[in-house]
């Protein structure tokens, strides 16, 4: 095989490879892409549990300051019982 005919075979088969790296790199920044997008929705959907939570844990603090005021039941005069079911209820 002569050099000129070496050399375009070797050029053919790294322009070939270049062709392939060329393709695998869109594939991977596609990817890239569409991983990035998804954890942005993820992180979106954290933030929001994460809003939900803290209302939550509010509303259970009010919940159980309520339930601590509360008198207990042996303490209750009989005439009272049915004013303080209303006011818990």
């Amino acid at each position: 095989v002569s050099p000129r005919r070496r050399m375009l075979n070797v050029s053919r088969s790294v322009w070939k490879q270049a062709n392939v790296a060329s393709d695998l790199w869109e594939k991977l920044t596609a990817r890239c892409v569409d991983r990035h997008r998804h954890m942005e929705r993820t992180l979106e959907r954290l933030l929001q549990i994460q809003a939900a939570m803290e209302e939550l844990a509010v509303a259970l603090e009010q919940a159980e300051g309520v339930r601590d005021a509360w008198e207990p039941v042996g303490d209750l005069f009989i005439d009272s019982l049915q004013d303080h079911i209303d006011a818990t209820k």
